[in-house]
């Protein structure tokens, strides 16, 4: 494995687990902090916020373990911060659209690219 595969794929993993846990405080701060949601409003934003930290955090599985789901959902998920990045300027530029962006330029590579569909291959 090419050491920018190797230790990218750490760094990677790194990023999008600390994006899930960072989506997932953002869920769970305010709704610890506010007591005037009812039973409904909660339930509706606990299930939308499983869907904004729970798929960073698998990906970051995936990535660290290198199997070619984790790439196409890490595509999936951090590809949405490029146009937040690109659009919003360098006023609305938020962390995780900053490392959101340097997710999928890593999976972008050639050699990351070329590991990740590989080893689908082969095992």
């Amino acid at each position: 494995m090419n050491k920018i595969v190797d230790w990218g794929r750490r760094v990677a993993a790194l990023l999008s687990a600390v994006l899930g846990l960072y989506s997932l405080a953002m869920l769970v701060f305010p709704l610890a902090i506010s007591k005037r949601l009812d039973g409904a409003m909660a339930l509706a934003v606990i299930s939308v916020g499983v869907m904004a930290w729970l798929p960073p955090l698998v990906c970051a599985w995936g990535i660290l373990k290198v199997r070619a789901w984790a790439y196409v959902l890490a595509m999936m998920t951090t590809a949405l911060a490029v146009p937040d990045l690109v659009f919003g300027g360098f006023r609305g530029m938020r962390a995780t659209a900053v490392g959101g962006c340097l997710i999928v330029a890593w999976l972008l590579l050639p050699p990351v690219r070329g590991e990740y569909w590989r080893r689908e291959r082969v095992a």
